[in-house]
């Protein structure tokens, strides 16, 4: 399917590419698709002729698809770090759990002072004098 050269919309250019319109935004700001500001300074795109799926960034485009087989090594070294980053944490979590116990032992109980009544004193005092 070919395209006419007449400029269309913003808008309308997205859709025909299927793409985004920021996509788009920024294929004009690159100079890498032709595009010109109308009277009221919105852009309008030239369309290049050619078949769509050639131009396009969708899914459907595989020039635009990341291929499965090179992502795969990558994904999963990301899995395993992140892996070997959960083990590393969980096995401080413990270390720290074991801290926490060995000092909590260490740490004698205390026991909160005893009341003493002035009359107590009184008594005390009493009581030594006598003797």
């Amino acid at each position: 399917m070919s395209r006419t050269k007449e400029p269309v919309t913003l808008d309308k250019a997205a859709e025909t590419l299927g793409i985004s319109k920021d996509a788009l935004r920024k294929r004009i700001q690159r100079g890498s698709i032709e595009a010109v500001k109308d009277k009221s300074g919105k852009w309008q795109v030239i369309i290049p002729e050619g078949p769509v799926s050639d131009r396009t960034e969708g899914p459907d485009n595989p020039r635009s698809r990341p291929d499965k087989k090179d992502d795969a090594p990558d994904a999963s070294g990301q899995i395993k770090a992140l892996q070997d980053q959960i083990q590393f944490l969980q096995q401080q979590i413990e270390r720290q759990d074991h801290l926490m116990m060995v000092l909590l032992q260490k740490i004698p109980m205390i026991e909160a002072p005893k009341k003493v009544s002035l009359w107590s004193k009184i008594f005390k005092k009493r009581q030594l004098n006598d003797h």
